[in-house]
């Protein structure tokens, strides 16, 4: 699939991607509410210590990830609610052609309506970087683990309790 296709893709699927943007914020909060905030006593082998919620390191990660995630959900509603009003003004036949490539994969060649759509897409595209300042088209259920929300706070997280077991192992 080009490059082209991938975008019209893209903002064909929209609506699932922004309900899915939304089940994975609620998801978020939940999970972070759900955890113990308590402080609890672990051993390395060594010695004995009490480890406790660092709240100034996860609740600043949390509202961090968070925020992120509503500007991504605001911008693919913003680029939803536009990219709906132009299908909407397509003739119903070339409608159902686009839903029958992209939702159920057939093989149909549409150049001419493919370059409408990328013209519209582009011009989205340009009003997203005027109203936000940035663009966000890569898809969140993108199989690499930079693009994860969900993953990509492990990294700084692994090395966090890394540099505390350090610290740690210090006495500092």
């Amino acid at each position: 699939m080009a490059i082209d296709e991938k975008c019209i893709e893209y903002y064909m699927n929209l609506d699932r991607k922004i309900n899915r943007a939304k089940e994975r914020i609620a998801r978020q909060q939940i999970l972070f509410y759900s955890q113990t905030m308590s402080s609890y006593i672990t051993s390395d082998g060594l010695m004995v210590y009490s480890r406790g919620f660092s709240v100034e390191k996860n609740v600043c990660r949390y509202v961090d990830k968070e925020l992120a995630m509503k500007k991504g959900l605001e911008i693919m509603e913003f680029q939803y609610r536009y990219f709906k009003r132009f299908f909407e003004q397509l003739p119903h036949n070339t409608k159902i052609a686009l839903m029958e490539k992209y939702w159920l994969q057939k093989p149909i060649e549409m150049q001419t309506t493919e370059k409408l759509c990328l013209n519209e897409i582009n011009e989205i595209e340009e009003a997203c970087i005027h109203c936000f300042g940035y663009s966000v088209f890569e898809d969140w259920e993108d199989d690499t683990e930079e693009r994860d929300p969900k993953n990509a706070g492990e990294y700084q997280e692994v090395m966090a309790e890394d540099f505390q077991d350090m610290l740690n192992l210090l006495n500092l």
